[in-house]
C-alpha cells in the first residue's frame, strides 16, 4: 500500500481506511490497555523503554490490524527487528547479519501469509476488509499490506512514544502535571497537554527523516526545475529543526504548542511527523490513541526518572526510519497507588 500509486492504491487504502478513522479506533481502548498490563506486569527497576515499548506497540498493532494474537507476535517482531539492524558490508559480522535478515525475511513471510489464511470469523481487520474486496487480492498480496501496516504501526508510534516517555522521565514537574491531567480529563482550550507535549516530541524526535513522494507537475523551486513524475524527498527532520520555524529548535519546549502556549505558532506544514494530504499516513488517530493511553497507564501505575544531564541522539541505518543511539533509560517505580491495574 504505501509504495502503490494510482487504482490499486486507493482501493486498498479505502479497504482498510474505516479500521483507522478517529470514531472506530476509540474502540481499540481495551486492546490498548490489555496489552499494558501483559506487557508490564514485571516493570520495575532500570529499563531501555526503546524496546520495550517497541514490543508493546507491535501487539496491538498486530492484534488491531491484522488478528494476530498475542502469542504469535514475538517471532514476527524478531524477524522485523533482523531486517533492519546494520549490515556492515565486508565483515564477517556484516555476513551473519545478512544471513539473519535472509531467514528473517523466510519467517516474515511465513508469518504473514498465516494471518492472510486464517479464517476471520466475524472479526473486522485489514485481512476480512481486502478478502472481502470484489477483485479480491492473492493470499501473497494480502501478506504483503500486512507486512507494510505493521511496519509502519510499530516502527513509528513504538519510537515516538519512546522517544516522549524518555522526555517526560526527565522533568519530574510535567509528568506531575501530564498525571494530574489524565485524572481531571479537562483539556483546557480544547487541546490537552498531552497534546502539547505529544507534538513538541514529535517534532524534536520525528520518527522518520523523510518522506517519499512523486511530483504530480512541472514545478519551479527555489531555482530548480523538478519535472511532473519526479521522485521527491521531503525531509521532515530538517523541517523540523529549522530556527526560522522553531527557535532554537534543539530544546524540549511544549510552549509552542497547545497548553501554556508562548510561542507564535508555526505556519501549516511546518509540523509532519505523519505526512500531509491525501498520503498522510493512515494510522495517525491510532498512533495517537495509543500514545495517550499508554503515557496514561504509565503515568498512573509508576514514577518514571530518566537522567537529565545525559541526552541520546538519534540515528537512521536506512536513511528514512530513526531509532534512538543508545539506550533510553527510565528508572520505574510504582505508585503505592495502583489506579489502572
Amino acid at each position: 500500500m504505501l509504495n502503490l500509486d494510482g487504482r490499486l492504491h486507493d482501493t486498498y487504502r479505502r479497504a482498510v481506511m474505516p479500521l483507522l478513522k478517529r470514531r472506530a479506533v476509540a474502540a481499540y481502548a481495551p486492546h490498548i490497555t490489555s496489552a499494558f498490563r501483559r506487557v508490564t506486569t514485571e516493570l520495575g527497576g532500570s529499563v531501555d523503554v526503546f524496546p520495550l515499548v517497541r514490543r508493546l506497540v507491535f501487539e496491538i498493532s498486530a492484534e488491531i490490524l491484522a488478528g494476530i494474537a498475542p502469542r504469535d507476535t514475538e517471532e514476527l517482531l524478531e524477524a522485523y527487528i533482523h531486517l533492519q539492524a546494520p549490515r556492515p558490508l565486508g565483515t564477517a559480522e556484516g555476513m551473519r547479519a545478512v544471513q539473519r535478515a535472509v531467514r528473517a525475511r523466510h519467517a516474515l513471510r511465513a508469518g504473514l501469509l498465516a494471518a492472510a489464511r486464517r479464517p476471520g470469523g466475524n472479526r473486522d481487520n485489514a485481512v476480512t476488509r481486502l478478502r472481502a474486496l470484489d477483485d479480491r487480492p492473492s493470499d501473497l498480496q494480502i501478506a504483503e499490506n500486512l507486512s507494510i501496516l505493521l511496519l509502519g504501526g510499530y516502527e513509528t508510534t513504538g519510537y515516538l512514544l519512546s522517544r516522549m516517555l524518555w522526555l517526560v522521565a526527565r522533568h519530574a514537574e510535567l509528568q506531575e502535571q501530564l498525571r494530574l491531567g489524565f485524572q481531571r480529563k479537562d483539556p483546557v482550550g480544547g487541546r490537552s497537554l498531552f497534546d502539547a507535549v505529544f507534538a513538541e516530541t514529535a517534532r524534536l524526535h520525528p520518527p522518520l527523516a523523510h518522506l517519499p513522494r512523486r511530483s504530480g507537475v512541472d514545478l519551479n523551486w527555489a531555482g530548480h526545475h523538478i519535472p511532473a513524475g519526479s521522485h521527491v524527498f521531503f525531509s521532515v527532520l530538517t523541517a523540523h529543526h529549522d530556527p526560522v520555524l522553531f527557535p532554537e529548535p534543539e530544546k524540549f519546549r511544549i510552549g509552542r504548542f497547545g497548553v501554556g502556549k508562548t510561542e507564535e505558532t508555526p505556519p501549516g506544514f511546518a509540523l509532519v511527523p505523519f505526512g500531509a494530504g491525501p498520503r498522510i499516513c493512515p494510522g495517525v488517530h491510532l498512533a495517537t490513541l495509543t500514545s495517550r493511553l499508554i503515557t496514561q497507564h504509565f503515568l498512573e501505575a509508576f514514577r518514571m526518572n530518566a537522567d537529565s544531564d545525559r541526552y541520546v541522539a538519534d540515528v537512521t541505518h536506512n536513511g528514512a526510519s530513526i531509532s534512538p543511539a543508545g539506550p533510553l533509560t527510565i528508572t520505574f517505580s510504582q505508585h503505592r497507588e495502583r489506579t489502572s491495574r
